[in-house]
């Protein structure tokens, strides 16, 4: 698993360097546009696929531990909690699987990422002066929203509902807890 993501990265960024040399906004614009669609569907994989595993994977109760941050001398400190609540894993080899996924996917977030920037960054390259990075920057930031706002407004809305639907069924998963304690 972990060479076929490599292999996907190393495809992306090749594809990347062959593509990211256009000095026109718009076509700048599109391909960060379809990077941060994927990356709003990274998360929404991430939420779903993942975080619902992880959540499964703890056994339904918290350890009250001492908080090592804590220091009752210390004022700036003093906020802290004398002890935590932490989640106690039930399988650590699924726990170790489903951090290898998400490293996995942390290494494409980040690629996709810097994609965008270096789609931003032909800004400069295609620029003469200041006038023409400002003109240049405008149409790829208006181009780029649009793109966003027709082509990830789905993967958008996955991710929002995703994340909700999560925070419910966290809260639910370990309601037994008192919530002073927390």
């Amino acid at each position: 698993m972990k060479n076929k993501s490599k292999s996907l990265i190393l495809v992306s960024i090749l594809i990347f360097m062959a593509s990211c040399d256009s000095d026109d906004p718009k076509k700048n614009a599109e391909k960060a546009g379809e990077c941060q669609c994927r990356m709003y569907d990274i998360e929404s994989q991430y939420v779903e696929d993942i975080q619902y595993d992880l959540l499964e994977n703890y056994k339904k109760e918290l350890v009250k531990t001492k908080n090592s941050d804590y220091d009752p001398n210390d004022t700036e400190k003093r906020y802290e909690k004398e002890y935590t609540w932490e989640r106690k894993i039930n399988d650590w080899n699924e726990y170790v699987r489903l951090m290898s996924k998400i490293d996995d996917l942390r290494e494409e977030y980040a690629e996709l990422k810097r994609n965008i920037s270096e789609y931003e960054i032909q800004a400069y390259k295609a620029s003469d002066n200041q006038d023409d990075y400002d003109d240049w920057i405008e149409e790829y930031k208006e181009e780029y929203e649009d793109y966003i706002k027709h082509h990830c407004k789905n993967a958008k809305e996955d991710l929002e509902k995703a994340l909700e639907e999560y925070r419910k069924k966290e809260e639910d998963y370990f309601e037994e807890i008192p919530k002073e304690n927390l």
